[in-house]
């Protein structure tokens, strides 16, 4: 039987902060692990996303803005980090792919 590929938690209402440590915010909301990952996944890309992958991102990004905790695949992981550099400056993209580790 194969083994199921193992899963990190995160928590998705981390907050990233600045060089000096305090909070990011955007709006007067803050800038959660969550809510930078949903919506680099969601953003558009580059090339044209196929549809299954497309409903991937969608679904969990969705799922990262409703949970306080998120178990992720190594597969979810990557997808993570390459929608996250694709967009986000390195302040951002820097911490999110550190908290991926």
């Amino acid at each position: 039987m194969p083994k199921a590929a193992a899963k990190f938690t995160i928590k998705t209402g981390t907050v990233l902060t600045d060089l000096d440590g305090e909070p990011m915010q955007e709006k007067d909301v803050d800038l959660t692990l969550g809510r930078v990952l949903s919506a680099a996944l969601v953003a558009p890309t580059e090339k044209k996303l196929k549809p299954i992958d497309a409903m991937d991102r969608y679904e969990l990004a969705m799922d990262l803005r409703k949970n306080p905790e998120k178990s992720l695949t190594p597969e979810q992981i990557i997808m993570c980090k390459d929608a996250i550099c694709a967009i986000y400056p390195a302040i951002y993209s820097g911490q999110v792919c550190c908290m991926l580790q």
